[in-house]
C-alpha cells in the first residue's frame, strides 16, 4: 500500500518542532542558534579572505624580487660555481708543436643570461630531473604521488580543495620529460678556451639511442668551444648524403662520421670506416676496422667490462676511452700514457642530454677536414682536458647511480641541483618557490570549511547504491587512455629510443602529445563528474 504524498509534508513540522525542544533544553533558542552560526560562518569566511589576499600580496612581491635579483645579478654573481672544478690536462707523451697545458687551455665563465635568472625555478627542475636521470623517474613519481595524497588529507581536515590526484600525478610525470628534455638546450655553465681543436668522438643523436637531431648536436657542442665531433650512432653509419649536408650546413665544425660497434663483450668506436662491419665476431670486426683504414677506440671499457685490456691490444685496438661524460680510470689513463696508445675523451652520455660538459680531446691546431682529424689519431697526437676528480670514478658513479634509485633520490638530486646554480638563481629559486605557494593557497582554500566525511565502508555501500557505474565508464576509459598514452610518448620519445620510431620525431613532438592528452584525461574527468 503506497502511502499519500502529504504524509512527509505532515512529518516536516514534527521533526522542526523537536529540533526546537532539543534546542530549548540545551538552553538556546532557534533564532539564537542560527545567529550564532551564521556570525561563526561570516569569521571563518573574512579570515580565510584575509589569508587569501595576504597570499596574493606575498605572490606579488616575490615576483618582483624575482626581477629585481634578475636585473642585479651581475653584482650578486652570474656565473654558475660548476661545482668548484678545475681544469686538468692529459697528455700522454710530449710531441713538436703540440704541448696543451693550462697556460694554452682554458674554462671560461658563461654568464647566467636574464631569462635564465629570472627562470631559476624551470632551471632547478631541470637539474633535478638530469640529475635523477631517466631511472629517477620512479622515486619520483612516488614522491610525487605521497604530496597529492597529503594534499588529499589535508582537504579532509582543514578548508582546502579537494585534489584530483590521478591528475597531479600525470602532470607531474609531464613536467619531469619535459624539464629533462628542455635543460639540455640551456647555455652551459663553462666554454673551453684554447687554440687548440678541441673534439668529441662519441656522441648520439635521434638518429640511432640520443635525445637530439644531429643538428642540435651540433650546436650543442659548438656553445660549449667544441671545434668538431664524430658521430658514432649504435651499429649505425649515418647515411653519406646527410652527412655531406650536414658539413655544409655547418662550415664551422669539423665532423666524422663515426661507428659505434656493440656487441655483449664490449663497445668499439670505429672512426673513418667506408662501411660498417660484416663481422659481428670482435676480433674479426676489428680487423674489418682496421683494413679499411679506421681508427679503433675501446669505448667505456668499464661497461661492459668482459675483455681485459691486455686481449683488447692484443685485437689491435689503437687506444682506450679513459674519460667519458662523468666517468673516468686513472688505471686506462695510466695504461695509454705508457704504452704511447691513443688518448680520447667523450661526451657520450651527456651529449644525449644535460647542459654540463667535463671533458673535451686535444687534436693539433689549424685541422681544415675530417682527413687531418684521421691522420692526428693515427700519429697519436691527442691530448685530454677534463673537469673530473676522485669522485668521478666508475665505482662512485655506480655508488651515486645506485643511490638515485633509492628513498632517498629526490633529496639528493635536489641537493645536486641546487649546487649548480648561481647565487643570483638560487635567490630566485626560493623566491619562486614562495610565489608558487602562495599562489597555490590562494587557489586551494575555501570560504568556509565543509563538513566532508572520510571515506568508509558505509560511505562505499553508498556509492555503489546511488551511483551507476556503467555510466562512468567511458569516463574512465578517456583518463585510462591518457594515462597509457603519457607514458607510451615518454617511453618513445624521451627514454633514447627513438629507433622504434621514425627519426622525424622529437621530443618537442611528445610535449605537443602531452597537452593533447591532457585535454583527453580533463574531458574525462568530466564525464565522471556529470555522471555523479
Amino acid at each position: 500500500m503506497e502511502l499519500p504524498n502529504h504524509s512527509l509534508h505532515e512529518r516536516r513540522p514534527a521533526v522542526r518542532q523537536e529540533r526546537a525542544i532539543g534546542l530549548k533544553f540545551s538552553g538556546r533558542t532557534p533564532s539564537r542558534a542560527l545567529s550564532q552560526s551564521g556570525q561563526a560562518g561570516w569569521a571563518s569566511a573574512a579570515r580565510t579572505g584575509a589569508a587569501r589576499a595576504l597570499a596574493g600580496r606575498v605572490a606579488l612581491a616575490a615576483l618582483a624580487l624575482m626581477l629585481l635579483a634578475a636585473t642585479a645579478r651581475e653584482r650578486l654573481g652570474n656565473n654558475a660555481p660548476f661545482e668548484e672544478r678545475t681544469l686538468q690536462i692529459f697528455a700522454p707523451a710530449p710531441l713538436p708543436n703540440f704541448a696543451p697545458s693550462t697556460d694554452n687551455v682554458a674554462l671560461q665563465n658563461v654568464p647566467t643570461g636574464w631569462w635564465a635568472t629570472l627562470g631559476a625555478l624551470p632551471v632547478f627542475a631541470g637539474e633535478t630531473a638530469q640529475a635523477l636521470g631517466p631511472r629517477g623517474i620512479v622515486p619520483f613519481a612516488v614522491a610525487s604521488l605521497l604530496l597529492a595524497l597529503g594534499w588529499l588529507g589535508a582537504s579532509y581536515l582543514g578548508e582546502w580543495r579537494r585534489p584530483c590526484v590521478p591528475l597531479l600525478l600525470l602532470l607531474a610525470l609531464q613536467g619531469f620529460g619535459a624539464a629533462f628534455y628542455f635543460s639540455s638546450f640551456r647555455a652551459p655553465p663553462r666554454r673551453l678556451q684554447t687554440a687548440f681543436t678541441a673534439f668529441d668522438f662519441h656522441t648520439h643523436s635521434t638518429l640511432s639511442t640520443g635525445l637530439m637531431t644531429p643538428q642540435q648536436q651540433v650546436n650543442w657542442h659548438r656553445a660549449r668551444g667544441f671545434r668538431g665531433l664524430a658521430f658514432t650512432e649504435k651499429n649505425a653509419l649515418m647515411p653519406a648524403a646527410e652527412f655531406a649536408a650536414l658539413q655544409a650546413a655547418n662550415p664551422d665544425i669539423l665532423l666524422l662520421n663515426g661507428y659505434e660497434y656493440q656487441s655483449g663483450r664490449a663497445h668499439l668506436l670505429m672512426l673513418g670506416l667506408k662501411r660498417p662491419p660484416r663481422e659481428r665476431n670482435l676480433g674479426h670486426a676489428i680487423r674489418d676496422a682496421k683494413a679499411q683504414g679506421a681508427v679503433v677506440v675501446v669505448a667505456h671499457p668499464w661497461e661492459p667490462n668482459r675483455v681485459s685490456p691486455t686481449e683488447f691490444l692484443r685485437m689491435g685496438v689503437d687506444g682506450f676511452e679513459a674519460w667519458n661524460g662523468r666517468v673516468w680510470s686513472r688505471d686506462l689513463a695510466r695504461l695509454n700514457k705508457q704504452r704511447r696508445l691513443l688518448a680520447t675523451s667523450a661526451t657520450d652520455d651527456l651529449s644525449k642530454s644535460g647542459s654540463r660538459c667535463f671533458t673535451w680531446t686535444l687534436l693539433p691546431p689549424g685541422l681544415d677536414d675530417s682527413g687531418d682529424v684521421l691522420r692526428a689519431l693515427r700519429l697519436k697526437k691527442t691530448a685530454v682536458a677534463h673537469a673530473l676528480d676522485g669522485r668521478d670514478t666508475f665505482a662512485a658513479y655506480e655508488n651515486r647511480r645506485a643511490a638515485m634509485r633509492g628513498v632517498g633520490a629526490v633529496p639528493l638530486a635536489l641537493g645536486a641541483a641546487w649546487g649548480t646554480l648561481s647565487r643570483a638563481q638560487r635567490i630566485n629559486t626560493v623566491l619562486g618557490l614562495v610565489a608558487c605557494l602562495a599562489l597555490l593557497w590562494m587557489w586551494g582554500a575555501q570560504s568556509h570549511k565543509r563538513d566532508t566525511p572520510l571515506p568508509g565502508p558505509q560511505r562505499a555501500v553508498g556509492f555503489l547504491r546511488r551511483r551507476r557505474l556503467s555510466a562512468r565508464g567511458a569516463a574512465a576509459l578517456l583518463m585510462a587512455a591518457a594515462f597509457i598514452g603519457s607514458i607510451a610518448v615518454a617511453v618513445v620519445c624521451l627514454s633514447w629510443s627513438s629507433n622504434l620510431v621514425s627519426s622525424s620525431l622529437t621530443p618537442l613532438h611528445a610535449v605537443f602529445g602531452w597537452l593533447l592528452l591532457d585535454a583527453l584525461f580533463l574531458w574525462g574527468l568530466r564525464l565522471w563528474q556529470r555522471a555523479g
